[in-house]
């Protein structure tokens, strides 16, 4: 079990990670802009800017509430408090996302738990396909349902949301699954997974 500390770094690693791809773009973009020599493209580079801006504001807002504390706690909140951050953060992913939480509230963890689920199955679906999130009310639970070609599960996942830490340490791009679960334990929920050819599901259930 990863103590507070290693858990604030590792939760620190990987924003800084998510957001350094379009932060970084938008820098190239600008020292491209200020070099006369590349006058001729420079059309390319503002447009490159604005989406390389867009996609970093983005992330920004889903981070804020998927890792920060503006959602922390158990105290309950409509679970399509954080729609928007949501539906935008899949604008950048590959599957389309399905919408069938309307009404539904449950813990902040909770929904903090699924939000981070929901950014790791979309970054597992390059070739696109379907991502439903769907809930219950009572006893509160919440299902993200994925269908599509090559879906691409982690070989650490299941350990990760089994909350277990590799015998030769927890690094940043294995913490995902891991965080996910810890959210989800401090709601109150467990997470189990359902496999088929072009499916997987994870389930969140009161124990």
């Amino acid at each position: 079990m990863l103590t507070g500390t290693q858990m604030a770094a590792l939760l620190a690693s990987k924003v800084c990670h998510d957001l350094g791809n379009s932060i970084g773009s938008i820098t190239n973009c600008i020292d491209s802009l200020d070099d006369a020599t590349q006058a001729d493209q420079h059309a390319l580079y503002q447009e490159m800017l604005r989406s390389n801006s867009r996609a970093a504001w983005i992330k920004m807002r889903f981070l804020r509430l998927a890792t920060g504390s503006a959602m922390m706690g158990n105290v309950d909140c409509d679970m399509s408090e954080a729609r928007t951050e949501i539906e935008d953060m899949f604008t950048l992913f590959q599957p389309e996302l399905v919408w069938r939480v309307d009404g539904i509230r449950g813990p902040r963890d909770g929904l903090r738990a699924a939000m981070n689920l929901l950014y790791i199955m979309g970054e597992a679906m390059p070739r696109g396909g379907t991502v439903t999130f769907s809930a219950t009310a009572s006893p509160f639970g919440f299902t993200v349902a994925c269908e599509g070609p090559r879906i691409f599960v982690k070989p650490h996942f299941h350990s990760g949301f089994r909350l277990e830490t590799p015998a030769e340490g927890m690094e940043s791009h294995l913490f995902h699954p891991y965080y996910a679960a810890a959210l989800a334990r401090d709601a109150g929920l467990a997470l189990t997974t359902r496999e088929a050819e072009n499916r997987f599901d994870i389930v969140a259930t009161r124990p």
